[in-house]
């Protein structure tokens, strides 16, 4: 009956769209704005400075939303989403006329008045209708705008004025209500860019002064892939109109002078082109898309390009990369198929290309994935867990599910000087934060396929700290350790002429599985040094001062040499500094070593574990059981 409900009044809706899109076209949006502005700006009592006068505690004395002298409350103290109905400060927009200054990097900063939505400030920036990144867009009523509570939100309803020019995820959000994050994705970022605090009245990017966060740190947030969207809006000459919304909305040009397309480098990598033409080429062409998806140097240039080539149009797609020119790209597609398709230009991008297999995903939970196997996460408490000085504004259905994020590590995104992870050590296979979007997800963030559900989010996740230089560990166990765990493995596998061989003294297996290691108080010492044993041992004496002690008295007791604790050190203090120890340490739930001793030193029999134990000696004589307690 819903959908019923909501199909009808679409069709509807799309009737009186018909018989107005004309008059829409043809009147002067940006007069008829003007003169919409001035008319709600007429009643407004104004105070000092030019703004409207208050109570001295911050508190609006009139509301601006509907022209009314009714007063308006403040934000309530619980923030995030004020819950007053239709309380938003709304109006119309237009565009000023002045000049763009000092913005070389606007190219087309003056949108078309149809290519542009007037609630997320988006402009068209794709031609393209396959393209992900296209926006449709249809004219809407006044009165069809819902009153909604919501600070993402910036439009008003009312019985007369032009109709609103929307894209389809603010239509589905204004007019049929619809929460879904595919739907707000659009008004939630537009708002991460101009909104404010609910609970101080700080805007996000306003922040430098009261020691909270400035444009670069929010624009940072938006992937380089989405800023086209909303660059335009950051501009001096063609900027929308905010005062009817200074309330929720506003934007200091001065705080994102420095932020252009590209600078500050965004913290997410968007593969949402990846993905779509990974499983393009996996579920279409046979061969060919196996090759071009796993092993596309096996491939002519021809068979390559075709993945950016539309023949119908006979023209390159929008996803063709920016190492190809179109020209190129026309030049091997229209030649002769008896003719070999050969180009520089292409053969030195098929050769810099990632490879498919690499896990290039970085989970928030410190996993890596591999791109066509993760999963869409709605992105709005992650950033709000990387943003804690400010309250970002998030729907209270979503809200309430940021315990299940808690888990994440802090260190997802990396701050500055920290480095990211290489597969491998190759500084162009980088696992970064992905985002990807998609038409029944919208803009997300991609996680691994074992953090995908809340049932496994919410759960007590222990985070070791990361590895210092590779991330790769050595195939033997920390010698240098309280507590060693030798295997039993006496000898390594040998490769006879049909088989291969190994001897093993022990083995237990049982319903826990199965055991082939022996814990001991004593490590061996014995094996062929390796680099990555090395790094390990330095790595610990560097940031655990009774490791450096047991190190000491292993060389006294004659276990290892002075020479080897002398280069373990050297390494330790030449390699790791305290600033690099803090960094590894960062977004880890690691116990100090105080901490530690203090925990086991003031533990009661209530806090501690029974846990069996069973022991047999080497004489093979019967096996006793007793009972201790693990703190």
């Amino acid at each position: 009956a819903h959908r019923s409900r909501d199909k009808s009044q679409k069709q509807l809706l799309r009737l009186r769209q018909k018989r107005k899109i004309d008059e829409l076209v043809n009147s002067s949006f940006a007069n008829a704005t003007g003169d919409a502005h001035a008319e709600s700006s007429s009643d407004v009592t104004v105070g000092a400075a030019g703004l409207p006068a208050n109570d001295g505690n911050g508190t609006d004395l009139v509301d601006t939303s509907d022209g009314n002298t009714e007063p308006s409350r403040p934000a309530n103290g619980r923030g995030v989403m004020n819950v007053d109905e239709d309380e938003d400060e709304i109006g119309s927009q237009d565009l000023s006329d002045t000049e763009t200054e000092g913005r070389d990097d606007v190219v087309a900063a003056q949108p078309d008045e149809m290519s542009w939505c007037r609630n997320c400030c988006r402009k068209q920036i794709v031609d393209d209708e396959s393209s992900p990144y296209n926006m449709s867009f249809c004219s809407v009523e006044r009165s069809n705008i819902r009153k909604l509570p919501s600070k993402l939100k910036m439009v008003k309803h009312s019985a007369v004025g032009e109709p609103y020019l929307l894209c389809d995820q603010c239509y589905n959000f204004l007019v049929f209500g619809r929460y879904d994050w595919k739907y707000i994705w659009p008004s939630w970022f537009w708002n991460l860019i101009s909104g404010r605090d609910a609970t101080t009245g700080i805007p996000f990017h306003g922040g430098r002064a009261h020691g909270l966060y400035g444009g670069p740190d929010i624009w940072k947030f938006i992937p380089e892939t989405l800023r086209p969207y909303w660059l335009w809006t950051l501009s001096s000459g063609s900027e929308p109109d905010l005062h009817p919304y200074r309330k929720n909305n506003s934007i200091d040009r001065a705080e994102y002078d420095e932020c252009t397309l590209t600078s500050p480098p965004s913290v997410f990598r968007d593969s949402t082109n990846e993905i779509n033409s990974y499983h393009d080429n996996v579920r279409s062409d046979g061969l060919v898309g196996l090759l071009r998806a796993y092993d596309p140097g096996r491939l002519s240039h021809k068979n390559f390009l075709k993945q950016y080539w539309n023949p119908e149009t006979r023209q390159p797609k929008y996803n063709l990369p920016e190492e190809i020119s179109q020209d190129v790209c026309r030049y091997v597609m229209e030649k002769p198929e008896e003719d070999i398709s050969y180009h520089q230009d292409v053969e030195d991008y098929v050769r810099s290309l990632r490879p498919t297999n690499l896990p290039t995903v970085r989970c928030p939970w410190g996993c890596g994935e591999f791109p066509h196997r993760a999963r869409p996460c709605n992105p709005t408490l992650l950033i709000q867990i990387q943003l804690r000085k400010v309250q970002l504004n998030i729907i209270p259905k979503t809200l309430a599910e940021i315990h299940q994020y808690e888990t994440s590590r802090l260190d997802y995104i990396r701050q500055q000087g920290e480095g990211e992870d290489m597969i491998l050590g190759n500084r162009n296979w980088l696992c970064l934060p992905t985002v990807c979007l998609t038409a029944n997800e919208g803009f997300c963030i991609m996680t691994c396929r074992f953090h995908s559900t809340n049932s496994e989010r919410k759960r007590v996740h222990v985070h070791p700290p990361r590895s210092h230089g590779l991330p790769l560990s050595s195939v033997n166990c920390d010698k240098l350790a309280p507590v060693a765990m030798i295997p039993r493995t006496c000898r390594s596998i040998r490769g006879g002429k049909y088989n291969v061989t190994s001897l093993m003294q022990t083995g237990h297996a049982s319903f826990s599985g199965v055991d082939f290691c022996n814990v001991q108080t004593e490590g061996r010492f014995d094996w062929t040094p390796s680099v990555m044993s090395d790094r390990s041992e330095a790595l610990s004496l560097a940031g655990r001062p009774d490791i450096f002690a047991l190190a000491q008295l292993k060389a006294q007791e004659g276990n290892i040499t002075q020479g080897m604790l002398s280069y373990w050190t050297d390494r330790a203090k030449t390699e790791i500094s305290q600033e690099k120890m803090d960094q590894l340490r960062r977004g880890s739930t690691y116990v100090p070593v105080r901490q530690a001793v203090i925990l086991q030193k003031f533990s009661s029999q209530f806090s501690k574990i029974e846990t069996e134990v069973k022991t047999r000696d080497f004489t093979g004589g019967p096996t006793t059981e007793r009972v201790i307690n693990v703190a």
